[in-house]
């Protein structure tokens, strides 16, 4: 019986949807209520250092870097604050490049075991986080990533972003009551 309160967290694209959903952005219909949430430009939710990256947007500084890497203590901080009922989850564009995982030597891609256990730990902290106050995560598919859509992808690796999909359709398969796609 109440407008629904949404939070948007990820990088650039849930940056995007949030600011196209805010209320001076809709009809005032009342269907839902944009709670902030947490949003970084070129933040996806592996806290690595991405190696094949030919974005000139992408910041590799260390600071930004690190910014990334406490994606979940924001989360978490941004939860707390906003309360919302629906937290929308948008990436995938920086987990489907070459990697580096903190402890794990070589690089490494979406595909790999190594880092395909990684990304499951990281979406089920992340189901955690965002309902840990009752909520539900919604996690948005990664749509491939070429240069006909994407003026300027990082990779071409569609490979990558497909399985970076199949991994949020699995942990919300997991616990379909605290999270969907």
């Amino acid at each position: 019986g109440e407008v629904p309160r949404i939070a948007f967290f990820g990088d650039s694209t849930a940056l995007m949807a949030a600011i196209a959903t805010r209320d001076d952005q809709r009809a005032p219909d009342g269907d839902v209520q944009v709670m902030g949430g947490w949003v970084e430009m070129g933040c996806g939710l592996l806290p690595t250092v991405a190696l094949e990256v030919h974005d000139p947007w992408w910041d590799a500084s260390p600071n930004h870097v690190a910014s990334c890497a406490r994606w979940a203590e924001a989360w978490a901080g941004a939860i707390e604050a906003a309360d919302p009922d629906v937290s929308v989850v948008m990436s995938g564009r920086w987990e489907s490049v070459e990697l580096e995982l903190p402890g794990v030597a070589g690089r490494h891609r979406l595909g790999d075991p190594v880092v395909d256990d990684h990304a499951r730990d990281l979406l089920t902290r992340a189901v955690d986080t965002l309902s840990a106050r009752g909520g539900r995560a919604v996690f948005v598919t990664s749509p491939d990533l070429r240069p006909e859509w994407d003026g300027n992808p990082p990779c071409t690796c569609d490979a990558e972003v497909r399985r970076w999909n199949e991994l949020l359709r699995e942990i919300a398969a997991v616990d379909p009551e605290r999270a969907s796609v």
